[in-house]
Order: structure tokens, then sequence, then C-alpha cells
């Protein structure tokens, strides 16, 4: 009698100890998978790491100054605002020197511009680097080019010049450009400058990276 108690006593424990070992085996592959999913990196993340941190994109910023002055130097108007690169411009090509860096220019434009040719011909006024090779009464050739390496601009490049008003007339958009190759930056203003004949419109464009 006490045998068999022994004998049922054994096969309750056997029992219970395959029932615990079936409901162990049968959840590991479910912890053992989130355990996995959770150490296991996303494809992005994964490839962001393997460059060396998290992924970002270069921004090239155009920020303009546009001072319209009296002959004496009185401030008449003053703007700031911001400018986008064109789209398709030749910045890929220029670093992958497909295409050479041209003469800079500033381009002052309207469809009554404050600049004429030389024949009378309502033109918009060109600011340009000394070294281009044209000449005529809307083109103004004392564009300088820097690269500051301290101070608010610091590593970016800066573009300054001025044209004179030959005429009454507006400014409606802007142009930074490689004069005879692709415009670089340009945009529309909200609000046209307006301009009299003999004031002296003075830019300072400054193209940053980040």
């Amino acid at each position: 009698m006490i045998k068999m108690n022994f004998n049922q006593s054994e096969r309750r424990l056997r029992v219970t100890i395959a029932v615990l070992l079936i409901s162990v085996i049968s959840t590991f592959p479910v912890a053992f998978s989130q355990t996995m999913k959770a150490q296991t990196p996303s494809k992005a993340s994964a490839r962001a790491e393997s460059k060396g941190g998290r992924v970002a994109g270069i921004k090239v910023h155009g920020h303009w100054i546009i001072d319209v002055r009296n002959p004496d130097d009185t401030l008449v108007t003053h703007r700031e605002f911001e400018n986008a690169l064109v789209p398709g411009n030749p910045l890929a090509r220029i670093l992958a020197r497909q295409q050479t860096v041209g003469v800079w220019g500033i381009f002052l434009s309207a469809q009554g511009p404050p600049c004429a040719l030389s024949s009378g011909v309502v033109a918009g006024c060109l600011i340009a680097e000394p070294s281009f090779f044209a000449n005529d009464s809307n083109i103004f050739k004392n564009l300088t080019l820097s690269v500051p390496l301290s101070g608010t601009n610091a590593n970016a490049l800066v573009l300054s010049g001025t044209a004179t008003a030959t005429r009454a007339g507006r400014i409606e958009s802007v142009v930074t450009e490689q004069i005879g190759l692709a415009n670089m930056t340009e945009t529309s203003l909200a609000i046209p400058i307006d301009v009299s004949n003999g004031q002296i419109v003075q830019v300072i464009v400054v193209i940053s990276f980040s």
C-alpha cells in the first residue's frame, strides 16, 4: 500500500515537471525573439552608425542686405532677406571640376529698373568683379569677394558692391550669378525697393553653409 502511494506521488511529480518544461519551452522562442528585436538596430540607424553618426543634410544659406542711400550718405531704405540656391545650379559641377568658377556678379532687375545702357535702353543693374570684360553704364565693376576668418560671417562667402541709379526705378528681383555661366541664387522681392535717380544701392550677400 505504501509502495503504491509512493508510485502515485512519483507519477504526479513527473507530470508536474513535464508540464513546467513544456510551458518554459513554449514561451522561450517568444521571449528570445523579443530580446533580439530590442537589441537589433533598424536598417536606418545601422546605416547612420556605420557612417559615423546621425544623418544630416548640408544647407546653403543666402542672406542679403540692401541699403539705398542718397549721395550725401543718408540712409533711405534698409532691407534684409533670405535667398536660396537656384534649382539645378552648377555647384555640384564646379565641385566635380566639370565647370570652372567664373566672374561673380549681382544683378538687380525689375520691369522698370533704376539703370540703363549707354544707348538709353532701360536695363537691370549689374554689380560685377573688376575683371569682368564688358563695360556699359549699367555695369558697376566694384564687386569684392571675401571669406572672413572670424566674426558674424566667419567662413562664409561675402559679396559686396554698389550701383548708382541713373534713373528712377525699382528693384523687384535679385540674383547672384557666375556671369555668362549660370545663376547661383535668386529671389523675387515681396515688396519692391524704390530707387531715385542718383541714389546709391549698397548690396551685401552672405552665402554660408551648415
